[in-house]
Order: C-alpha cells, then sequence, then structure tokens
C-alpha cells in the first residue's frame, strides 16, 4: 500500500471513529463518562478518558494519553540542553465493542472487537479479543485472554499479532499476577512477559514487569497511584 493509501485508510479510519463518539456524544445524557489518571514516581503520568453510551449495549470508546515527565529547566555540564529534549508524549483514540457469550457453547465469556488510531506513530489497529473470568476460589479469580489483531503502519507493512495471557488476582490482598506471551505471525519465536500489581493504601500501587523484547529483557519497577472522576 503506498504512503497516500495508507493515509486515506487511518482518514477512513478516524472518521468512524468519530462517527461513533459523535452518535454517543448525541445521546450523552444516556452514558458516562470516567477520566482516570496515573502519576508515576518518574514524573510522567498516564491520563486515560472513556465513556459509553447507553444507547449501544457493551461499547465505548475513548481516549488514552501518555504525558512525558516535565523536563529540566536547568542547564547541567555533560548533558543535552533542557529545550533541545523531544517530547515523548503521546495520545490514541479508541473505541471497542463487548459481545457477551454462551460459555455453554464457545469458551470464551465475552468478545471484544476494537480499532484503535494512534497519530503519533502514525498506526493504526484493528483487533480481537476472546477473554473469560473464572472464580477459582471465593478470594481468587482468574482471567484468561486471547487476542488477534492486525496492525498497519506508515512503511506501509502489515503485521498480524497473537497474544494470550493469564491473571490471577487475589481479592484479599489486592495482588494480580499476570503471564503471557506475544507472536508475530511469520516469526518463530514468541515474546514472553510477566508482571506482578500490588495495591498498597488507597490509590497507590507498585507494579514489577519483566518483558522479553527479542532483543533485551527490559525490567521495571513502578510505583504511582491511580484517581478516578
Amino acid at each position: 500500500m503506498r504512503p497516500q493509501e495508507f493515509m486515506a485508510t487511518r482518514a477512513i479510519g478516524m472518521a468512524a471513529l468519530v462517527l461513533v463518539m459523535a452518535g454517543a456524544t448525541a445521546r450523552a445524557d444516556d452514558g458516562k463518562t470516567s477520566i482516570n489518571r496515573e502519576v508515576k514516581s518518574d514524573g510522567s503520568s498516564s491520563v486515560n478518558v472513556s465513556s459509553t453510551p447507553g444507547w449501544l449495549d457493551g461499547a465505548s470508546y475513548g481516549v488514552d494519553m501518555s504525558l512525558a515527565a516535565q523536563p529540566s529547566t536547568t542547564v547541567q555540564p555533560a548533558k543535552p540542553l533542557p529545550w533541545t529534549q523531544p517530547d515523548s508524549s503521546s495520545a490514541a483514540a479508541w473505541a471497542k465493542v463487548n459481545v457477551p457469550t454462551n460459555t455453554d457453547v464457545v469458551p470464551w465469556g465475552q468478545t471484544t472487537v476494537e480499532m484503535r488510531v494512534d497519530p503519533t506513530q502514525n498506526q493504526g489497529k484493528v483487533g480481537t479479543t476472546f477473554s473469560r473470568d473464572m472464580k477459582v476460589t471465593d478470594h481468587m479469580t482468574a482471567s484468561v485472554n486471547d487476542s488477534y489483531s492486525m496492525v498497519r503502519n506508515s512503511d506501509n507493512a502489515s503485521v498480524v499479532e497473537t497474544g494470550k495471557s493469564l491473571s490471577l488476582k487475589l481479592d484479599d490482598f489486592g495482588t494480580t499476577f499476570s503471564v503471557g506471551a506475544t507472536n508475530t505471525v511469520g516469526d518463530k519465536a514468541w515474546l514472553p512477559s510477566a508482571s506482578a500489581e500490588q495495591k498498597l493504601i488507597g490509590p497507590l500501587s507498585v507494579t514489577t514487569s519483566v518483558a522479553d523484547t527479542g532483543s533485551e529483557i527490559n525490567k521495571s519497577i513502578t510505583a504511582g497511584f491511580k484517581s478516578k472522576w
């Protein structure tokens, strides 16, 4: 696909997303909007805005924003000038529909169809996720996810990705363990990842994660708080 065709495809996707949002806005009195913000210890933050229209069960749309930490205004020796640092903030718009399924017929409890547009990365994504929540004990819940998506980038490449994950939530302790793996069609190797999130006091939480990117192992420990309006 030529760059012009990619831009046209992305424009169509954006138009469809705008139509969904417009329809929901027209019936805003029937739906609800929530804003979640997470502030991390390094000064960066993420803001997630989501709305659920009352006229379409299981549908939602919103914007995910990642805000970089405020750069230092002090000139320091052997370091780049503050005003030359690139802004790593980003934002992506999305819309999805959840379709309940009969667990007596299929093994999944819910099917989610999602479209996502990320202008900062010149990327568009359409995917489907099959998921199911299972009560292991009265105080433990397991979640299984199986996802398939097609990602199109501005370099004309279309990539099909698959992902599988399992989460175990300990309700009494506020702890969630997750393991998963992703694969790009055509690659033989699966890239594994694991994480553990521990809720502390109120909105405070700490997350530890390890992920294989194919070229290196990323390890991180992040702390922050989540708030909802």
